[in-house]
């Protein structure tokens, strides 16, 4: 099992509306290749937190660096773990409670400086099921 931290924005002319239906069939799709993880959206960036089984999260690559809604995506952080830091829920959608969170930063960053940056803004986040 691993885990990846990744980045993408949201192209431009998707409507609003899309960023329900991504969270929608983010949590279908996961739950079905028992992927669980984070996905955090500030308006113009999404930061995905994915954790699983090795195929399932290479088909789920395939697939986010191929739609459409998604622009400059890019695999920031990639590890193998031994136990999950999200196991109790599939994924979780939020938005940002604080200014001080930029997911655009990240891109500036790269593996473990990624993952700590990641892991130090989680708390701000109001993530649900």
């Amino acid at each position: 099992m691993k885990q990846l931290l990744c980045i993408s924005s949201i192209a431009d002319g998707t409507p609003a509306r899309e960023i329900a239906r991504i969270a929608a069939t983010s949590r279908r799709f996961n739950q079905t290749a028992a992927i669980t993880g984070t996905l955090v959206f500030d308006g113009a960036s999404f930061c995905h937190y994915l954790e699983g089984p090795d195929p399932a999260l290479e088909a789920l690559l395939s697939r986010l660096a191929a739609d459409p809604r998604h622009e400059r995506f890019a695999v920031l952080f990639e590890a193998r773990i031994e136990a999950r830091r999200f196991d109790l829920w599939r994924m979780g959608y939020a938005l940002p409670e604080t200014q001080a969170v930029r997911l655009d930063e990240l891109r500036k960053l790269s593996g473990e400086a990624a993952l700590q940056q990641w892991l130090l803004w989680l708390p701000s986040f109001e993530l649900g099921d």
